[in-house]
């Protein structure tokens, strides 16, 4: 790959091809190499120094140095492009600027309303959050419990049930004013009608 310092070799080139000569580099030959070593492009790159190598060759008389007066400035865009590529920097006329201004505050505008309903939104948002961990939060009102309440009256330790003549021992637990459904344990309906519970079954004994 052809580098930089390819440029500061020995060249063969002089009224007699067989006697080496030296190029030496004129000022803006040697600016020229420091700007074309900034080009990112390798291709691009490649192409510049190929052309300033191509100038070092040519004899010393078609050499054409570019002098500035001291009220001119070095511009590297002239230098690059004027002088081997003849191309002008993109020019960007009032229009285009002012086009370019509009669609850059449009875009703006639109990021500005796209700002405004995301706010919305997260507002909306915490406030739905709000209320539903207060809800949470907040006690529910205490039920009318009172109804499930058995108020214990009585205990018979020595009570009996009779069934076809057959009376079995028991207990029983007298409640007031009792206004919902009993669940009869296993124990009380065992006295009542003798059976067997398995894992599998129940059946009387």
């Amino acid at each position: 790959e052809l580098q930089i310092d390819e440029l500061h070799t020995t060249s063969q080139s002089s009224s007699d091809e067989n006697e080496p000569s030296i190029n030496m580099l004129i000022k803006y030959q040697e600016f020229m190499i420091k700007v074309i070593d900034k080009i990112q492009d390798l291709e691009l790159k490649r192409e510049y120094i190929l052309k300033l190598k191509s100038s070092l060759k040519e004899k010393p008389e078609k050499e054409k140095e570019i002098i500035y007066s001291q009220s001119q400035m070095y511009n590297i865009q002239d230098i690059i492009f004027n002088k081997y590529e003849k191309i002008k920097p993109r020019q960007i006329t009032n229009s285009k600027l002012q086009l370019e201004i509009k669609q850059i505050k449009l875009e703006l505008s639109q990021l500005k309303t796209e700002q405004q309903e995301m706010k919305g939104q997260m507002r909306s948002l915490k406030h739905e959050i709000a209320e539903k961990s207060s809800s949470e939060t907040e006690p529910e009102p205490e039920e009318n419990t009172q109804e499930y309440i058995m108020i214990l009256t009585e205990i018979l330790p020595n009570a009996e049930i009779s069934n076809k003549g057959i009376k079995y021992q028991t207990c029983f637990l007298m409640v007031k004013d009792i206004t919902q459904d009993v669940i009869l344990g296993t124990p009380f309906i065992s006295l009542l009608k003798h059976y067997k519970v398995t894992n599998n079954s129940i059946s009387t004994k």
